[in-house]
């Protein structure tokens, strides 16, 4: 159940996530699912039960817009849930291609990590709500 609720979680619920679409240049719907807005920037459902949902997307993410399907790195996003249920988490892992790449990547991360950890965190709430009714 909790997956499914992040999956439904709009902007409009949690709108850290709609800013920071609109400042990286992507689409940002208030009433769409930003699981459905990830799928249209590029990521893919790689994994899904019902206790995990992974995220994938290639690209070069410190470019405006994500640079998504350019070389550069993979970037993958999970979901989680707990084994008793309690507790929705979510990770996000990379993987550049090369040195540069990499390099590049903390740069960017170094700027935006505090700023995705608040949306992320912003949605969990919002599927926390979602979930409890």
């Amino acid at each position: 159940m909790a997956i499914a609720a992040a999956k439904s979680v709009t902007p409009r619920e949690a709108p850290l996530a709609g800013l920071l679409f609109k400042l990286r240049g992507l689409p940002a719907a208030r009433d769409v699912p930003i699981f459905r807005q990830m799928l249209a920037t590029g990521f893919v459902a790689v994994e899904e039960t019902a206790s995990e949902l992974v995220l994938s997307a290639e690209g070069q993410p410190w470019r405006l817009g994500g640079g998504h399907r350019a070389e550069g790195s993979s970037v993958r996003m999970t979901l989680r849930i707990t084994a008793d249920g309690s507790l929705l988490t979510t990770e996000t892992t990379v993987d550049p291609v090369d040195a540069e790449a990499h390099r590049r990547f903390l740069r960017y991360w170094r700027v935006i990590g505090p700023f995705s950890g608040l949306v992320r965190r912003s949605w969990l709430r919002a599927a926390a709500r979602r979930a409890a009714g």
